[in-house]
């Protein structure tokens, strides 16, 4: 289901950035799908192999979003939603 939202919404991507692809860990595929999918249409994507508690622990810079009720801007593309 996630894959196929990207896929809906390729047009809100930011043309010529970089995407990171995670997942809940290293045996979730669907991220592995996301990476495939976005690299087939021409984007320069890669994988994180670890999860997102991974990243956290590592120091890495992490945004969270709000719950979806209470979101400004939209999860998918870190913008003002349109109304």
């Amino acid at each position: 289901m996630l894959v196929a939202e990207i896929e809906r919404r390729l047009a809100e991507l930011p043309p010529g950035k970089e995407i990171i692809a995670y997942c809940r860990g290293p045996f979730c595929l669907l991220s592995d799908q996301a990476v495939s999918l976005l690299a087939s249409r021409g984007y320069r994507v890669r994988k994180i192999l670890d999860g997102v508690s991974e990243w956290q622990a590592a120091g890495l810079p992490l945004v969270s979003a709000a719950p979806a009720e209470a979101r400004s801007t939209d999860f998918f593309t870190q913008r003002e939603p349109s109304p």
